[in-house]
């Protein structure tokens, strides 16, 4: 099948050092010739083909073939992960904390819609004959302190119902009459 000259080149693909290289018989078939040891030359052959991974960096050659190399390939393999695993963490902690922010203010912009319903009901009179439950002044107060909340939370609608109330209820007052 093969000739005897290529078996010393096909021991050098497969094997990484003099050291296991051992004499190779040949089938039984009578055709091919049997191999009994390995020649000088063939030893020569051998090492002009690997001195390149024995001579780098002092025996570095052998260690790119060690079981090694897969070690430090898996640490590697594992900084990798777990700087992945702590960056995707990082962001999911951001995340959930913009969510509470946002459920927050979602929460007090609702209170102070409820605050603001509650001071106009409070202030305006249910009929001619009853007196409203907060003065002017009362009113006045309650529906500054909602508005510059509003203002702080960025809810610009209430800040302009909260105007345009209190303005409306200014022009009720008769104050120049």
């Amino acid at each position: 099948m093969f000739p005897a000259e290529i078996i010393p080149h096909i021991l050098s693909l497969c094997q990484s050092s003099l050291q296991w290289v051992r004499p190779i018989e040949a089938p039984r078939d009578a055709s091919i010739p049997r191999i009994k040891s390995v020649t000088t030359t063939t030893a020569a052959a051998w090492e002009s083909t690997t001195w390149y991974w024995n001579d780098l960096g002092h025996g570095a050659g052998e260690f790119f073939t060690s079981p090694g190399v897969a070690g430090l390939a898996a640490l590697v393999a594992a900084g990798v992960a777990a700087w992945q695993v702590s960056k995707t963490r990082a962001q999911d902690i951001e995340d959930r904390r913009a969510d509470r922010e946002i459920e927050e203010s979602s929460r007090k912009l609702t209170d102070l819609w409820k605050r603001f319903e509650w001071v106009v009901d409070r202030s305006a009179a249910k009929s001619d004959q009853t007196e409203s439950a907060l003065d002017e002044t009362q009113a006045a107060t309650m529906l500054v302190s909602i508005s510059s909340a509003a203002k702080e939370l960025g809810d610009t609608h209430l800040v302009g119902m909260i105007t345009t109330y209190m303005s409306e209820q200014i022009e009720d007052l008769d104050i120049g009459e």
